[in-house]
């Protein structure tokens, strides 16, 4: 599946959030922290995420990277997703949220994932679903103008 016109700079804000995310995680998962403190919840969404989707799509990150250092605007990025995915994306996409209501409530000190930034996940993750159930891709920019405000009257 493909990834068309998928904004570098954005990317690269998502996978910043996305690494400060990750290191905390990495604190908790290690047991650096006072069981009384963390929610169990955040627990199970914790070692969830970072078993589950840790480390996938290595040639996608040296995809993006090449594209960083040529300066690209946009580019058309490859993902491997195995179609038994494709029932999992509702629940990931629920997680993040969720990890998002941790963030929002003081639970992580990670600061809730930017609204540009939450609109990139959810294309993403419903690029992936739409792929895997045979729908032809749909550019960053076509979708964000689907969901743009309408101006007013």
């Amino acid at each position: 599946m493909v990834l068309r016109q998928l904004p570098v700079a954005l990317y690269v804000q998502s996978r910043q959030h996305n690494e400060a995310l990750y290191r905390e995680f990495a604190f908790i998962a290690e047991g650096n922290t006072d069981p009384e403190t963390v929610p169990v919840r955040l627990l199970q969404v914790v070692n969830y995420l970072r078993s589950r989707y840790g480390g996938l799509n290595a040639a996608m990150q040296e995809e993006m990277e090449a594209a960083i250092v040529r300066g690209d605007e946009h580019v058309d990025v490859e993902i491997k997703v195995p179609i038994e995915s494709r029932s999992a994306i509702p629940m990931l996409a629920s997680l993040l949220e969720e990890v998002d209501d941790f963030c929002g409530s003081g639970d992580l000190l990670t600061l809730r994932t930017p609204e540009e930034v939450r609109s990139l996940r959810v294309w993403y993750l419903e690029q992936i679903r739409d792929q895997l159930y045979g729908a032809p891709a749909l550019p960053w920019p076509v979708w964000r103008g689907d969901r743009a405000p309408s101006a007013p009257a």
